[in-house]
């Protein structure tokens, strides 16, 4: 039985949970790491960029489809590409850019080394 299965029949299970907690905090690494490295070939599904309209986040620009395997070098050029035309169409919405490049939640991009 998966741990999802079983915690909906235990709930409150301690071992399930931590069970759950173990695999979700093993596969986080892998799946959306802190740092993205050029040398190291990522499976990136897609880079996201939210517009700002006078009132907030107005909607989200994303680009997907990006090439197999690609570094992280090479997903910064999407970011900053999207994030151009994300703060053009904020000035066209009369929204105000926040004053951070980067977006708290998005990966970093680092050299190795």
């Amino acid at each position: 039985m998966y741990t999802n299965e079983a915690l909906a029949k235990q709930p409150k299970d301690p071992e399930l949970l931590e069970r759950r907690r173990a695999l979700i905090s093993s596969l986080l690494e892998a799946y959306e790491p802190e740092t993205l490295v050029e040398e190291v070939a990522n499976d990136v599904r897609s880079v996201n960029v939210p517009v700002f309209d006078n009132e907030g986040v107005a909607f989200m620009l994303s680009v997907f489809g990006l090439p197999e395997r690609v570094g992280g070098n090479s997903v910064g050029v999407y970011a900053r590409r999207l994030q151009t035309t994300a703060k053009r169409l904020t000035g066209v919405l009369g929204g105000t850019w926040p004053p951070l490049e980067v977006v708290a939640t998005s990966p970093k991009v680092a050299a190795a080394g």
